[in-house]
């Protein structure tokens, strides 16, 4: 689907337009591969993609613990339910550099479980959040496209 009209492309970001909306997509500057594969800098960078998972900057993931309303904004989040039964939430509506999409996490993934334990109702989800400042490694289990993937992301 389209997402908007490309309107500018600059040195450090690009800008779309959709409707009377204009999006930023700010791009990462490389530098040499870190011992994790990372070759973003992790100082400008909250998530980088590495050959092992994500790098995720541990300060500005505690910035956005810190203002919650930001994650509980940045998509939209409902039960997954399939012949009455909940399995997991299903993600929509992510904002373009929101919480979620510096994850990695796309319109329509399912988040079942988080380092093996399964999410199922909305205050697990919560307590989630609140332990991420002291994790320095989560397991998001998903399903993408049908097909279920485990995403691993690696805290520093």
């Amino acid at each position: 689907p389209l997402i908007g009209t490309l309107e500018k492309v600059e040195k450090d970001k690009i800008i779309i337009k959709r409707g009377d909306s204009q999006f930023v997509i700010e791009i990462e500057k490389k530098e040499s591969a870190n011992k994790m594969g990372a070759t973003a800098t992790m100082a400008s960078s909250f998530c980088v993609e590495t050959a092992n998972g994500y790098l995720i900057n541990r300060g500005m993931l505690n910035q956005f613990i810190d203002k919650p309303q930001d994650i509980l904004t940045d998509a939209k989040i409902s039960p997954n339910v399939k012949d009455g039964i909940q399995s997991g939430f299903i993600i929509n509506e992510v904002k373009i550099n929101g919480f979620y999409h510096r994850l990695g996490l796309m319109n329509g993934d399912v988040i079942l479980a988080v380092n093996d334990t399964d999410v199922t109702n909305p205050e697990q989800i919560l307590q989630v959040y609140t332990a991420l400042k002291g994790l320095d490694r989560v397991g998001l289990d998903i399903i993408r496209a049908r097909e279920r993937k485990t995403l691993s992301y690696f805290i520093k």
